[in-house]
């Protein structure tokens, strides 16, 4: 069964979704207008040896590049998230399985923080951290 979920979480998981949908399209477009360019990446489990940090933007120009060469997608289950809201702070965590050409490439889990804009009052992302793993 389905959490139930308050309007703001919605809001919140329609942009995740809408961020899945943008590496799956391949719209960098899109992916830029839902992040923080200046917000801050990191990836714990990509180097066996350290932590990789990078920009959100770097973040998108990586997924846009590797889209290049064929169809990419990332996908989560909302109804499996954790979602917490408070006034215009968010955050996601939540599984998250990486494809290329339909095979999976890299799971793990993902954690996303998103703020409400102050002049459109639309959801970004503005930093994220996950453990993704190659499979």
């Amino acid at each position: 069964m389905a959490p139930s979920r308050t309007p703001e979480e919605l809001e919140v998981l329609t942009t995740i979704q809408a961020f899945s949908n943008a590496i799956k399209d391949n719209t960098p477009e899109i992916l830029q207008s839902l992040v923080l360019p200046s917000g801050s990446c990191t990836r714990t489990g990509i180097n066996p040896i350290s932590h990789v940090h990078i920009s959100v933007a770097d973040l998108v120009g990586y997924i846009s590049e590797a889209a290049k060469d064929g169809d990419i997608e990332g996908r989560f289950d909302p109804e499996e998230s954790t979602v917490r809201v408070d006034g215009d702070l968010a955050m996601v965590w939540t599984a998250w399985t990486s494809y290329k050409k339909g095979e999976v490439t890299h799971k793990g889990s993902i954690v996303f923080v998103l703020a409400k804009g102050k002049e459109d009052g639309e959801w970004l992302i503005v930093s994220n951290a996950d453990n993704m793993v190659a499979v």
